[in-house]
């Protein structure tokens, strides 16, 4: 299972490994609004009435409409991962 270093802070003080399963079993649902592009792309997504700047956590693309799981926000970028995307999915 594709684990991920997921950080309280900036300064990973905080950080700790966790699986993308644990994670995407209890939070929240946003919409992706512009494509996010593979490699580290930047798209836009609507969550909790507001657009927000996203990427994707493990470098996959992710288009438009798609719903996916917010992780972790650093700034004004939230990282997310596609719903139903299983851990063990390698980037497309």
């Amino acid at each position: 299972m594709r684990e991920f270093i997921l950080t309280t802070n900036r300064r990973g003080s905080n950080a700790r490994t966790t699986s993308l399963s644990e994670v995407t079993a209890s939070s929240e649902i946003a919409r992706i609004t512009r494509t996010i592009q593979a490699g580290g792309g930047v798209g836009r997504m609507y969550f909790r009435a507001t657009y927000w700047s996203a990427r994707s956590i493990d470098g996959a693309a992710i288009k438009e409409g798609t719903v996916v799981h917010p992780i972790q926000r650093i700034g004004n970028t939230w990282y997310v991962v596609a719903e139903g995307r299983a851990p063990e999915q390698e980037a497309a």
